[in-house]
Protein backbone atom coordinates (compact mmCIF):
# COMPACT_ATOMS: atom_id res chain seq x y z
CA UNK A 1 0.00 0.00 0.00
CA UNK A 2 2.59 2.29 0.92
CA UNK A 3 4.71 1.62 -2.67
CA UNK A 4 1.20 2.38 -4.37
CA UNK A 5 0.02 5.38 -2.44
CA UNK A 6 4.15 6.59 -3.10
CA UNK A 7 3.60 5.99 -7.11
CA UNK A 8 0.13 7.79 -6.67
CA UNK A 9 1.46 10.85 -4.68
CA UNK A 10 3.96 11.22 -7.41
CA UNK A 11 1.25 11.19 -10.38
CA UNK A 12 -0.51 14.10 -8.38
CA UNK A 13 1.93 16.18 -7.06
CA UNK A 14 3.30 15.71 -10.69
CA UNK A 15 -0.22 16.91 -12.01
CA UNK A 16 -1.27 20.05 -10.06
CA UNK A 17 1.90 21.67 -10.46
CA UNK A 18 1.95 21.15 -14.73
CA UNK A 19 -1.84 22.52 -14.35
CA UNK A 20 -0.21 25.57 -12.51
CA UNK A 21 2.41 25.70 -15.25
CA UNK A 22 0.24 25.34 -18.47
CA UNK A 23 -2.00 28.44 -17.27
CA UNK A 24 1.25 30.15 -16.55
CA UNK A 25 2.58 29.63 -19.75
CA UNK A 26 -0.92 30.37 -21.72
CA UNK A 27 -2.09 33.90 -19.68
CA UNK A 28 -0.58 36.53 -19.01
CA UNK A 29 0.00 37.66 -15.47
CA UNK A 30 -2.71 40.20 -14.77
CA UNK A 31 -5.25 37.31 -15.70
CA UNK A 32 -3.79 34.21 -14.26
CA UNK A 33 -6.11 34.06 -11.02
CA UNK A 34 -9.23 34.38 -12.66
CA UNK A 35 -8.30 30.75 -14.45
CA UNK A 36 -6.31 29.93 -11.24
CA UNK A 37 -9.34 30.63 -9.54
CA UNK A 38 -10.94 27.62 -12.07
CA UNK A 39 -8.86 25.58 -11.51
CA UNK A 40 -9.14 26.10 -7.60
CA UNK A 41 -13.39 25.44 -8.44
CA UNK A 42 -12.73 22.34 -9.85
CA UNK A 43 -10.78 21.07 -7.15
CA UNK A 44 -13.20 22.23 -4.78
CA UNK A 45 -15.94 20.72 -6.67
CA UNK A 46 -14.23 17.51 -6.28
CA UNK A 47 -13.27 18.10 -2.88
CA UNK A 48 -17.37 18.17 -2.70
CA UNK A 49 -17.83 14.87 -4.06
CA UNK A 50 -15.17 13.14 -2.66
CA UNK A 51 -15.52 13.21 0.97
CA UNK A 52 -19.63 12.01 -0.29
CA UNK A 53 -18.33 9.16 -2.54
CA UNK A 54 -15.75 8.17 -0.09
CA UNK A 55 -17.48 8.29 3.36
CA UNK A 56 -20.23 5.70 1.35
CA UNK A 57 -17.32 3.39 -0.17
CA UNK A 58 -15.64 3.54 3.27
CA UNK A 59 -19.09 2.00 4.49
CA UNK A 60 -19.46 -0.99 1.80
CA UNK A 61 -15.77 -1.53 0.72
CA UNK A 62 -12.61 0.88 1.47
CA UNK A 63 -10.77 -1.00 -1.80
CA UNK A 64 -13.55 0.89 -4.25
CA UNK A 65 -11.47 4.44 -2.78
CA UNK A 66 -8.49 3.47 -4.63
CA UNK A 67 -10.26 1.66 -7.58
CA UNK A 68 -12.46 4.57 -8.17
CA UNK A 69 -8.91 6.19 -9.55
CA UNK A 70 -9.27 3.82 -12.70
CA UNK A 71 -12.68 4.98 -14.49
CA UNK A 72 -11.15 8.68 -13.95
CA UNK A 73 -8.02 8.45 -15.55
CA UNK A 74 -9.13 6.38 -18.19
CA UNK A 75 -11.49 9.42 -18.63
CA UNK A 76 -8.89 12.06 -18.49
CA UNK A 77 -6.47 10.64 -20.69
CA UNK A 78 -7.71 10.17 -23.94
CA UNK A 79 -8.82 14.10 -23.22
CA UNK A 80 -5.35 15.01 -22.44
CA UNK A 81 -3.97 13.20 -26.00
CA UNK A 82 -6.20 14.66 -28.38
CA UNK A 83 -6.93 18.29 -26.98
CA UNK A 84 -3.44 19.58 -24.85
CA UNK A 85 -1.19 21.35 -27.26
CA UNK A 86 2.11 22.21 -25.70
CA UNK A 87 4.69 24.19 -28.46
CA UNK A 88 8.54 23.81 -26.64
CA UNK A 89 11.97 23.39 -27.69
CA UNK A 90 13.34 20.65 -29.21
CA UNK A 91 16.05 19.75 -26.89
CA UNK A 92 17.89 16.11 -26.66
CA UNK A 93 17.69 13.82 -23.24
CA UNK A 94 21.16 13.92 -22.58
CA UNK A 95 21.47 17.89 -22.89
CA UNK A 96 18.08 17.49 -20.56
CA UNK A 97 19.63 15.49 -18.12
CA UNK A 98 22.42 17.53 -17.53
CA UNK A 99 20.26 20.95 -16.55
CA UNK A 100 18.94 18.47 -13.43
CA UNK A 101 20.12 19.40 -10.13
CA UNK A 102 20.27 16.16 -9.29
CA UNK A 103 22.82 16.65 -6.23
CA UNK A 104 20.01 19.30 -4.79
CA UNK A 105 16.85 17.25 -5.35
CA UNK A 106 18.70 14.03 -3.63
CA UNK A 107 19.47 16.62 -0.31
CA UNK A 108 15.89 17.74 -0.55
CA UNK A 109 13.78 14.33 -1.30
CA UNK A 110 16.13 12.75 1.68
CA UNK A 111 15.51 15.35 4.27
CA UNK A 112 11.83 16.09 3.16
CA UNK A 113 11.15 12.47 3.97
CA UNK A 114 13.21 12.36 6.95
CA UNK A 115 10.55 15.31 8.40
CA UNK A 116 7.88 13.78 7.43
CA UNK A 117 8.18 10.23 8.88
CA UNK A 118 8.93 11.99 12.06
CA UNK A 119 5.72 13.87 11.77
CA UNK A 120 3.60 11.02 10.61
CA UNK A 121 4.97 8.41 13.42
CA UNK A 122 4.89 11.03 16.00
CA UNK A 123 2.37 10.82 18.71
CA UNK A 124 1.17 7.62 17.16
CA UNK A 125 3.58 5.16 16.62
CA UNK A 126 5.96 6.20 18.72
CA UNK A 127 5.92 9.29 21.50
CA UNK A 128 6.90 12.57 20.52
CA UNK A 129 9.94 12.26 22.67
CA UNK A 130 10.88 9.18 21.48
CA UNK A 131 14.14 9.07 19.49
CA UNK A 132 12.88 7.73 16.59
CA UNK A 133 11.08 10.92 15.91
CA UNK A 134 13.58 13.22 17.45
CA UNK A 135 16.38 11.93 14.93
CA UNK A 136 14.70 11.96 11.83
CA UNK A 137 13.36 15.14 12.70
CA UNK A 138 17.02 16.83 13.21
CA UNK A 139 18.17 14.99 10.28
CA UNK A 140 15.64 16.62 8.03
CA UNK A 141 15.87 20.15 9.39
CA UNK A 142 19.83 20.08 9.04
CA UNK A 143 19.28 18.61 5.49
CA UNK A 144 16.87 20.83 4.56
CA UNK A 145 19.10 23.76 5.83
CA UNK A 146 22.18 22.23 3.72
CA UNK A 147 19.90 22.01 0.63
CA UNK A 148 19.38 25.89 0.56
CA UNK A 149 23.05 26.38 1.09
CA UNK A 150 23.71 24.31 -1.52
CA UNK A 151 21.19 25.52 -3.75
CA UNK A 152 23.07 29.18 -3.20
CA UNK A 153 26.59 27.06 -4.94
CA UNK A 154 25.33 25.02 -7.72
CA UNK A 155 25.27 26.38 -11.69
CA UNK A 156 21.48 24.83 -12.08
CA UNK A 157 19.52 25.05 -9.06
CA UNK A 158 16.39 23.58 -8.66
CA UNK A 159 14.98 26.19 -6.28
CA UNK A 160 16.77 29.51 -7.18
CA UNK A 161 17.19 31.69 -4.22
CA UNK A 162 16.34 34.74 -6.13
CA UNK A 163 12.84 33.35 -6.23
CA UNK A 164 12.80 34.39 -2.23
CA UNK A 165 15.02 37.45 -2.59
CA UNK A 166 12.41 39.84 -2.89
CA UNK A 167 10.02 40.56 0.24
CA UNK A 168 6.69 39.91 -1.65
CA UNK A 169 7.46 36.62 -3.04
CA UNK A 170 8.36 35.71 -0.08
CA UNK A 171 5.23 36.57 1.94
CA UNK A 172 3.11 35.13 -0.55
CA UNK A 173 5.01 32.25 0.05
CA UNK A 174 4.22 32.01 3.22
CA UNK A 175 0.77 33.07 2.73
CA UNK A 176 0.04 29.78 0.74
CA UNK A 177 1.76 27.79 3.60
CA UNK A 178 -0.17 29.14 5.91
CA UNK A 179 -3.65 29.14 4.37
CA UNK A 180 -3.21 25.49 3.29
CA UNK A 181 -2.56 24.52 6.33
CA UNK A 182 -5.26 25.73 7.96
CA UNK A 183 -7.37 24.68 5.32
CA UNK A 184 -6.00 20.75 5.75
CA UNK A 185 -6.47 22.17 9.82
CA UNK A 186 -10.61 22.44 9.32
CA UNK A 187 -10.93 19.91 6.87
CA UNK A 188 -9.69 17.58 9.21
CA UNK A 189 -11.63 18.38 12.77
CA UNK A 190 -14.84 19.50 11.41
CA UNK A 191 -15.53 16.11 10.99
CA UNK A 192 -14.54 15.64 14.67
CA UNK A 193 -17.05 17.67 15.29
CA UNK A 194 -19.46 16.42 13.61
CA UNK A 195 -18.88 12.58 13.98
CA UNK A 196 -17.85 12.61 17.63
CA UNK A 197 -19.97 15.55 19.34
CA UNK A 198 -23.03 14.96 17.21
CA UNK A 199 -22.31 11.33 16.37
CA UNK A 200 -22.99 11.92 12.27
CA UNK A 201 -21.41 9.07 10.07
CA UNK A 202 -19.08 9.23 7.57
CA UNK A 203 -21.63 10.05 4.47
CA UNK A 204 -23.76 12.49 6.71
CA UNK A 205 -20.16 14.20 7.65
CA UNK A 206 -19.70 14.93 3.80
CA UNK A 207 -22.97 16.32 3.37
CA UNK A 208 -22.65 18.65 6.54
CA UNK A 209 -19.35 19.82 5.16
CA UNK A 210 -20.74 20.92 2.13
CA UNK A 211 -21.45 24.36 3.12
CA UNK A 212 -17.48 25.38 3.32
CA UNK A 213 -16.82 23.42 0.26
CA UNK A 214 -19.85 25.44 -1.83
CA UNK A 215 -18.48 28.64 -0.64
CA UNK A 216 -14.89 28.25 -1.70
CA UNK A 217 -16.04 27.33 -5.42
CA UNK A 218 -17.76 30.85 -6.05
CA UNK A 219 -15.38 32.47 -3.86
CA UNK A 220 -11.97 31.49 -5.74
CA UNK A 221 -14.02 32.53 -8.99
CA UNK A 222 -14.75 35.53 -7.81
CA UNK A 223 -11.72 36.81 -6.37
CA UNK A 224 -9.82 35.67 -9.36
CA UNK A 225 -11.87 37.62 -11.15
CA UNK A 226 -11.76 40.49 -9.37
CA UNK A 227 -7.85 40.61 -9.22
CA UNK A 228 -7.56 40.21 -13.13
CA UNK A 229 -10.02 42.93 -13.21
CA UNK A 230 -8.43 45.73 -10.60
CA UNK A 231 -4.72 44.00 -10.01
CA UNK A 232 -4.86 44.48 -6.48
CA UNK A 233 -4.00 40.80 -4.74
CA UNK A 234 -3.17 42.86 -1.03
CA UNK A 235 -6.87 44.42 -0.39
CA UNK A 236 -7.64 40.47 -1.11
CA UNK A 237 -5.47 38.98 1.15
CA UNK A 238 -6.58 41.69 3.70
CA UNK A 239 -10.17 40.31 3.37
CA UNK A 240 -9.32 36.55 3.29
CA UNK A 241 -6.88 36.69 6.45
CA UNK A 242 -10.14 38.93 8.20
CA UNK A 243 -12.38 35.98 7.37
CA UNK A 244 -10.43 32.97 7.88
CA UNK A 245 -9.07 34.31 10.97
CA UNK A 246 -12.58 35.15 12.06
CA UNK A 247 -14.12 31.61 10.92
CA UNK A 248 -11.93 28.80 13.28
CA UNK A 249 -12.88 31.54 16.54
CA UNK A 250 -16.69 31.08 16.28
CA UNK A 251 -16.23 27.60 15.55
CA UNK A 252 -14.84 27.66 19.38
CA UNK A 253 -18.31 28.50 20.14
CA UNK A 254 -19.93 24.82 19.15
CA UNK A 255 -21.80 23.15 21.42
CA UNK A 256 -23.52 19.49 21.12
CA UNK A 257 -26.65 21.37 19.75
CA UNK A 258 -25.54 24.01 17.72
CA UNK A 259 -28.31 24.41 15.10
CA UNK A 260 -27.31 23.44 11.55
CA UNK A 261 -27.81 27.06 10.41
CA UNK A 262 -25.18 28.80 13.01
CA UNK A 263 -22.68 25.94 12.22
CA UNK A 264 -22.94 26.09 8.18
CA UNK A 265 -22.76 30.10 8.83
CA UNK A 266 -19.34 29.50 10.16
CA UNK A 267 -18.32 27.12 7.51
CA UNK A 268 -19.09 29.75 5.09
CA UNK A 269 -17.40 32.61 6.59
CA UNK A 270 -14.20 30.71 7.23
CA UNK A 271 -14.45 29.57 3.08
CA UNK A 272 -14.65 32.88 1.85
CA UNK A 273 -12.20 34.07 3.59
CA UNK A 274 -9.89 30.90 2.13
CA UNK A 275 -11.35 31.62 -0.80
CA UNK A 276 -9.82 35.36 -1.42
CA UNK A 277 -6.45 34.17 -0.84
CA UNK A 278 -5.97 30.34 -2.50
CA UNK A 279 -6.20 31.65 -5.89
CA UNK A 280 -4.60 35.26 -5.73
CA UNK A 281 -1.52 34.07 -4.00
CA UNK A 282 0.88 33.01 -7.06
CA UNK A 283 0.46 35.73 -8.87
CA UNK A 284 1.38 37.59 -5.97
CA UNK A 285 4.40 35.37 -6.39
CA UNK A 286 5.29 36.08 -9.60
CA UNK A 287 4.52 39.32 -9.41
CA UNK A 288 8.11 40.48 -8.60
CA UNK A 289 9.77 38.09 -10.65
CA UNK A 290 11.14 37.56 -14.23
CA UNK A 291 9.12 35.21 -16.61
CA UNK A 292 12.39 33.36 -16.83
CA UNK A 293 11.45 32.01 -12.73
CA UNK A 294 7.98 31.26 -13.52
CA UNK A 295 8.84 27.43 -12.91
CA UNK A 296 11.01 27.17 -10.29
CA UNK A 297 8.65 29.55 -8.09
CA UNK A 298 6.01 27.70 -8.90
CA UNK A 299 6.83 24.39 -8.16
CA UNK A 300 8.21 26.21 -4.85
CA UNK A 301 5.04 27.32 -4.39
CA UNK A 302 2.92 24.40 -5.03
CA UNK A 303 5.43 22.27 -2.57
CA UNK A 304 4.80 24.50 0.06
CA UNK A 305 0.88 24.15 -0.15
CA UNK A 306 1.42 20.27 -0.32
CA UNK A 307 3.62 20.49 2.98
CA UNK A 308 0.97 22.70 5.13
CA UNK A 309 -1.36 20.65 4.35
CA UNK A 310 0.99 18.13 6.20
CA UNK A 311 1.31 20.71 8.97
CA UNK A 312 -2.31 21.07 8.94
CA UNK A 313 -2.92 17.58 9.72
CA UNK A 314 0.24 17.02 12.73
CA UNK A 315 -0.47 20.53 14.49
CA UNK A 316 -3.84 20.46 15.39
CA UNK A 317 -3.20 16.57 16.11
CA UNK A 318 -0.52 17.03 18.80
CA UNK A 319 -2.78 20.01 20.29
CA UNK A 320 -6.05 18.24 19.84
CA UNK A 321 -4.65 14.86 21.81
CA UNK A 322 -2.33 16.93 24.13
CA UNK A 323 -5.36 18.63 25.70
CA UNK A 324 -7.46 16.15 25.05
CA UNK A 325 -5.39 14.13 27.55
CA UNK A 326 -4.72 16.71 30.02
CA UNK A 327 -8.20 17.22 30.68
CA UNK A 328 -9.36 13.46 30.79
CA UNK A 329 -9.83 12.89 34.33
CA UNK A 330 -13.10 14.59 33.87
CA UNK A 331 -13.79 11.60 32.43
CA UNK A 332 -14.94 9.31 35.60
CA UNK A 333 -14.85 5.76 33.92
CA UNK A 334 -11.44 4.81 34.02
CA UNK A 335 -11.99 1.87 31.37
CA UNK A 336 -13.21 4.71 28.73
CA UNK A 337 -10.78 7.23 29.96
CA UNK A 338 -7.56 4.96 29.18
CA UNK A 339 -9.02 4.06 25.77
CA UNK A 340 -8.95 7.27 24.66
CA UNK A 341 -5.51 8.45 26.38
CA UNK A 342 -2.06 8.04 24.48
CA UNK A 343 -3.69 9.78 21.46
CA UNK A 344 -6.31 7.57 20.77
CA UNK A 345 -9.21 10.37 20.99
CA UNK A 346 -8.58 11.39 17.54
CA UNK A 347 -8.76 7.67 16.46
CA UNK A 348 -12.01 7.18 18.23
CA UNK A 349 -13.70 10.47 17.50
CA UNK A 350 -17.14 7.98 15.99
CA UNK A 351 -20.54 8.43 16.50
CA UNK A 352 -20.66 5.02 16.74
CA UNK A 353 -18.13 4.93 19.64
CA UNK A 354 -18.74 8.16 21.41
CA UNK A 355 -22.57 7.07 21.48
CA UNK A 356 -22.64 4.04 22.92
CA UNK A 357 -21.80 5.18 26.11
CA UNK A 358 -23.63 5.09 29.36
CA UNK A 359 -25.03 8.71 29.12
CA UNK A 360 -23.40 10.02 32.31
CA UNK A 361 -20.08 9.05 30.63
CA UNK A 362 -20.93 9.96 27.32
CA UNK A 363 -21.81 13.94 28.44
CA UNK A 364 -18.44 13.60 29.89
CA UNK A 365 -16.34 12.32 27.19
CA UNK A 366 -18.49 14.84 25.11
CA UNK A 367 -17.08 17.52 27.05
CA UNK A 368 -14.08 16.61 26.70
CA UNK A 369 -13.61 16.52 23.17
CA UNK A 370 -15.87 19.86 22.99
CA UNK A 371 -12.88 21.48 25.59
CA UNK A 372 -9.72 20.03 22.99
CA UNK A 373 -11.75 21.39 20.30
CA UNK A 374 -11.61 25.14 21.65
CA UNK A 375 -8.07 25.03 21.72
CA UNK A 376 -7.94 23.45 18.48
CA UNK A 377 -9.62 26.52 17.12
CA UNK A 378 -7.71 28.71 18.85
CA UNK A 379 -4.57 27.65 17.57
CA UNK A 380 -5.86 27.49 13.95
CA UNK A 381 -7.13 31.54 14.50
CA UNK A 382 -3.44 32.13 16.34
CA UNK A 383 -1.71 31.23 12.87
CA UNK A 384 -4.34 32.49 10.31
CA UNK A 385 -3.65 35.71 12.41
CA UNK A 386 -0.12 35.54 11.29
CA UNK A 387 -1.05 36.29 7.96
CA UNK A 388 -1.26 39.99 8.22
CA UNK A 389 2.12 40.33 9.29
CA UNK A 390 2.83 38.90 5.78
CA UNK A 391 0.07 41.03 3.90
CA UNK A 392 2.16 44.18 5.88
CA UNK A 393 5.20 43.03 4.08
CA UNK A 394 4.16 42.23 0.42
CA UNK A 395 4.17 45.64 -1.87
CA UNK A 396 1.76 46.63 -4.47
CA UNK A 397 3.00 45.66 -7.66
CA UNK A 398 1.75 46.19 -10.86
CA UNK A 399 0.07 42.52 -12.36
CA UNK A 400 2.23 42.29 -16.35
CA UNK A 401 -0.74 42.23 -19.30
CA UNK A 402 1.96 40.88 -21.91
CA UNK A 403 2.57 37.85 -22.20
CA UNK A 404 6.06 36.28 -22.25
CA UNK A 405 6.82 31.98 -22.80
Amino acid sequence: MIAGRTVQGLGSGGVMLMVELIVCDLVPLKERGTYLGIVLSVSALGAIVGPIVGGALAEKDWRWCFYINLPICALVLPILVFYLRIRHHKVTWAHFLTKIDWTGNLIFIGSICAILLGLVFGGTVYPWSSWRIITPLVIGAVGWAGFHLYETKCKNPCVPPRVFANRTSSAAFYMIFVTSMALQWVCFFWPVYFMAVRGTSLMRTGIDFMPFMFFLIPGSAVAGTILAKTGRYRRLHLIGFVLSTLGPGLNALLKTDTHAGVWATFQIIDAAGRAMILPTTLPAVLASLSEEDVAAATGVYSFLRSFGYVWGITIPGIIFNNCFDRNAFKITDPVVRGSLEGGRAYQLAIGSFVHSLPAETRTQVLGVYLDALVVVWFAAMAFGASGFIAVALEKRIELRSNLET
